[in-house]
């Protein structure tokens, strides 16, 4: 019996022995991290975004462009971050276990997602109309071919109110919805008008003007009457050319509608409507400009028009 109890307690020595022996190991390194970050385009938090390894979504922002992977296994990625509208960007990041790793993502938008086209014709009675053209604001996004037809290939996503013109017919204004990556279609009837007005206006050397601006702040302010009217010191004339006064011409489309006077003034009746009127001259760069020409009595009066011409290089 005193045998029995002697090996009992050699047994329960040893045993407890080994506990001790094994409670002093270290524990297994960890094997998994963390990664966090922001998914931006410039300083705009993107949502929604997904961070992806090899085709697997890993994550999504939040509202703030926010996003957190736990528990990824140790190793190199190449990560890519994804929003619609926007460019992929793919970044390589090492996650090393038991560290919390931030990685950031700024994305370039992707210009071709964001826009769509828009095609068309103008037409009256039945004929397509040639010139015609579609006006945006103070810009000419299209002119029409022999047929009437027109199209905008790039147009950012949007709404717009535009307008289709041609000589001799009422302008049309009209509201189109353009969709990224689709293409919307109009298709315009234009009334005939023939109702006169007159458009004025004289040819400025831009940079003389600007010349002026620094001497005389005040001429930002002037209408487009007022400086036809008064003296800035850099109209293209005689005055301040002499002898070589260089010719100067209002074109729209092809046509030749006038040429301006030794004083570098202009002045013509047309229909009225809304036009793009291109300025040239010899020794400089060719402008245009968008003007819409009202009818005689009218509470604004007449339209005016100058253009402002930067030398040639």
């Amino acid at each position: 019996m005193k045998r029995v109890i002697q090996y009992l307690i050699i047994l329960i020595v040893l045993t407890g022995m080994g506990c001790n022996r094994q409670s002093t190991e270290p524990d297994p390194p960890p094997t998994q991290g963390t990664l966090q970050g922001t998914v931006i385009s410039d300083t705009l938090g993107l949502y929604p975004a997904t961070i992806s390894w090899e085709g697997d979504v890993l994550a999504h922002t939040d509202t703030t462009g926010y996003y957190r992977i736990d528990a990824l296994n140790a190793g190199n990625y190449l990560l890519t971050a994804s929003s619609p509208t926007y460019l992929d960007t793919t970044i390589e990041v090492t996650i090393i276990g038991g560290q919390v790793h931030t990685l950031n993502f700024n994305l370039r938008p992707d210009m071709a997602a964001r826009q769509g086209a828009l095609l068309g014709t103008i037409v009256s009675g039945g004929s397509g109309l040639y010139p015609a053209y579609i006006i945006w604001g103070d810009s000419l996004l299209a002119m029409t071919d022999v047929d009437g037809s027109f199209g905008i290939e790039y147009m950012d996503a949007g709404s717009y109110q535009l307008i289709a013109s041609a000589v001799n017919f009422a302008d049309t204004t009209f509201e189109v919805s353009i969709e990224g990556m689709n293409t919307s279609t109009v298709s315009l009837e234009l009334k005939s008008d023939d109702t006169m007005g007159w458009l004025l206006g004289e040819f400025q050397d831009d940079s003389l003007f600007q010349a002026e601006l620094l001497e005389n702040p005040d001429l930002a302010g002037w209408t487009a009457k007022e400086i036809c009217d008064a003296a800035t010191g850099a109209t293209i004339q005689f005055k301040t050319m002499r002898p070589f006064v260089p010719f100067s011409y209002v074109y729209l489309g092809d046509d030749s509608l006038t040429m301006a006077d030794q004083w570098g003034q202009y002045g013509f009746l047309i229909q009225c409507g809304t036009y793009p009127f291109t300025g040239t001259c010899n020794d400089y760069q060719s402008t245009t400009g968008i003007a819409t020409v009202r009818p005689e009595g009218h509470p604004e009066g007449r339209t005016y028009l100058n253009f402002f011409l930067k030398r040639e290089e």
